[in-house]
């Protein structure tokens, strides 16, 4: 599994600004203070090797720096500078970390601005090199094995241009018949994976979603959607989990400890929620590289919208993560009636693109009864199973 060490950097920063202003002396007193002898060298260091072009060492010494002396008066550069090794390594998604966290926990800092801006440039350079195209609209139903030389006909005259099929447990096999059928057609063909969120951190989950992946690359699929599974909460709190919340956090963590500590609790949720996107994106990206275009979203129920926190807390799921993760389509389990209808547009201000936020609505058995595509400003998808609405959150939070 991918080190998640380096998605806490920006983290780090932020609970030791936080740890700063609950100390004596203030914050503001103790970042006036000379940084020490040890500090000012390593940090030196880090500067050198970043002048000298060694990329490597200088994001060393500047994350050395970081965990090392969290209240350091160098902080604030340290980060900026961290950012700046990982850009110059072609390290997009973690320099726009830094950024991002630059941004939010000095944002009166000098580089502040810079920083935004960097983080548009990145992104722009990823999609380039990612081959990542504008996101089209999209009209799909998820279709049944057997049913495209049936069906094609019917969809099109309703005005669908994308199949949704199950991916199953092996990885599209049993769509493989119909998905050249499909394309034939005209039709986007996009995969669907149903999934719980806590079993993304086992090995052997992750090594399945990657054949998965692999599979519907080699069948020339256009995509991929994760639709996340209902989740309770002790499924978070298995051992293999906590090990890696405790590692990552440098202390031990358990049930109990994140329910007596609030601030620790959402850290946690945090954590979650940055590394679920994390592994999503970093089983796509290697399709991605020989198959593009290649689309994956995430689907989620109205939840996500209305108390992203709740939310988060329960699912390991966060929309923005999302989005800074680039993700291409956000499926929204809102329902067609007026607040679902609110909820939708929330979440086209929210990511910024209405295109790419999907309103998930139950398949009718009758294809006439379809919203017509002129109809809606941003896409939609008729799934098999989508319920409005997540069970689960009803606990009661920190």
């Amino acid at each position: 599994m991918t080190d998640l060490k380096i998605v806490l950097t920006g983290l780090i920063v932020s609970v030791a600004l936080l740890q700063g202003c609950a100390s004596n002396p203030p914050a503001r007193d103790r970042f006036r203070d000379r940084p020490s002898a040890d500090q000012k060298s390593l940090f030196e260091s880090g500067m050198s090797a970043y002048d000298r072009g060694d990329f490597e060492a200088s994001e060393r010494l500047f994350e050395e720096m970081i965990s090392g002396y969290p209240g350091s008066p160098l902080l604030m550069e340290s980060q900026w500078m961290l950012g700046r090794s990982y850009e110059n390594q072609g390290n997009w998604q973690r320099a726009s970390v830094q950024y991002r966290s630059y941004t939010v926990n000095f944002p009166k800092g000098p580089r502040a601005e810079e920083a935004r801006v960097r983080m548009e440039i990145i992104e722009g350079v990823r999609r380039q090199a990612l081959g990542k195209p504008e996101t089209p609209f999209l009209y799909g139903v998820e279709v049944q094995e057997g049913d495209a030389e049936r069906a094609a006909g019917s969809y099109r005259a309703a005005g669908v241009n994308t199949v949704l099929i199950d991916g199953g447990a092996d990885g599209g096999k049993i769509a493989r018949d119909d998905i050249s059928e499909y394309q034939k057609n005209g039709f986007r063909v996009i995969a669907i994976i149903r999934f719980s969120a806590p079993d993304l951190f086992e090995d052997a989950a992750r090594i399945r979603l990657q054949e998965q992946l692999v599979e519907f690359g080699a069948l020339n699929m256009d995509g991929v959607l994760f639709d996340a599974d209902s989740v309770s909460a002790p499924d978070w709190y298995r051992p293999e989990i906590l090990n890696l919340v405790s590692e990552s956090f440098g202390t031990a963590v358990d049930e109990n400890v994140l329910h007596e500590n609030p601030a620790l609790f959402w850290r946690w949720a945090g954590w979650k929620g940055r590394n679920v996107i994390q592994i999503l994106r970093e089983a796509v990206e290697p399709v991605r590289r020989v198959r593009s275009p290649f689309y994956w979203g995430i689907v989620v129920p109205a939840e996500a919208i209305t108390v992203p926190n709740q939310f988060l807390a329960e699912s390991g799921l966060d929309l923005l993560e999302a989005k800074n993760g680039g993700a291409d389509y956000f499926g929204i389990k809102a329902g067609k009636d007026e607040n679902g209808v609110m909820v939708l547009a929330k979440a086209a201000e929210l990511i910024g693109d209405s295109q790419r936020v999907a309103s998930v609505l139950q398949r009718p058995a009758d294809t006439g009864t379809l919203i017509p595509p002129i109809e809606t400003e941003w896409s939609i998808l008729y799934l098999s199973d989508a319920s409005p609405s997540q069970d689960g959150l009803t606990k009661n939070l920190p």
